[in-house]
């Protein structure tokens, strides 16, 4: 079920493309949250995901060259049709916009909903600096063919980052106010490395 969309020639390898340059943090998240989700426990490593014994699909998109179509194709992808395999998709992505359309998007995600697929999106980075901070203004994040989710940090208050909005239906916890919490990351050194590299570990 796993796919590289945001390659110029896309195939069935969602492996991370770009290193840790200090323009882009090249593709670490996905990885990360996937550890969240359904990182397996009871391994003596110490992390266990939401769901540790689901599978887990890769659908890799371009975050440094985002053409919409390639997130419509990943929101479709094996979750329409009659027999989707895809259950359930995490969109852990936002966009910085005051207001985003994404109307080839919200019309994937509209067709995969009534195939029976459970989408969660993230409501977005927008609460502090220059972003926009209400996720209602987002086609996606207000869909309401999607779970939106906000951000917990620690203290139980919203992380310092976390996007609000009428359209919010969970807070989940996070990392916030200092504090990051444990999730699998790429392997490698230097520039290849994940989200350990960036912090100044090995």
């Amino acid at each position: 079920d796993s796919f590289n969309f945001g390659s110029r020639f896309p195939d069935f390898d969602p492996y991370p493309v770009h290193s840790n340059s200090p323009v882009a943090r090249g593709d670490n998240h996905g990885t990360s949250v996937a550890g969240m989700a359904a990182a397996r426990g009871g391994n003596g490593i110490g992390l266990t995901g939401a769901a540790p014994y689901a599978n887990v699909a890769g659908l890799r998109v371009d975050f440094r060259n985002r053409y919409p179509r390639q997130f419509a194709d990943a929101t479709a992808y094996h979750s329409t049709g009659d027999e989707p395999t895809i259950d359930i998709k995490n969109h852990s992505y936002g966009k910085i916009f005051p207001y985003v359309a994404d109307w080839a998007q919200v019309e994937s995600l509209a067709m995969s909903a009534a195939a029976g697929t459970i989408h969660v999106v993230s409501a977005g980075n927008g609460r502090t600096g220059n972003r926009v901070g209400d996720s209602n203004k987002k086609a996606l994040q207000n869909s309401i063919d999607t779970i939106t989710v906000g951000a917990l940090a620690f203290n139980e208050t919203f992380a310092s980052y976390s996007s609000w909005g009428a359209n919010l239906f969970v807070t989940a916890p996070s990392s916030g106010q200092g504090l990051g919490i444990y999730t699998t990351d790429r392997t490698g050194a230097g520039i290849d490395g994940g989200y350990n590299y960036l912090a100044g570990g090995g």
